[in-house]
Parts: C-alpha cells; structure tokens; sequence
C-alpha cells in the first residue's frame, strides 16, 4: 500500500486533526459541498 501513495508516507494523526480545524474554523466559509481527500495523493495517481 505505501508504494502506492505518492507522497511515500502514510498520514498523521495531527493531519488529519488539521483539516478538521480548517474546515470547523471560519477559513472554510466559502467552502461547501466538496470531499477533501486526505490520502497523499492516492486517488490522483
């Protein structure tokens, strides 16, 4: 599974937790109806 993400990582728990604070946060207002893909590149390859 690793080979195949192209960032060569697997993610963070801190990360994950950061993208839940933007979007809980007023940075997101404009932000709606998407999918926000934390997977370091994995459904793009």
């Amino acid at each position: 599974m690793l080979a195949k993400i192209p960032l060569g990582r697997f993610g963070e728990p801190i990360e994950i937790a950061d993208a839940i604070l933007i979007l809980a946060s007023s940075a997101s207002d404009l932000i709606s109806g998407d999918v926000l893909m934390l997977d370091g590149g994995y459904t793009a390859a």
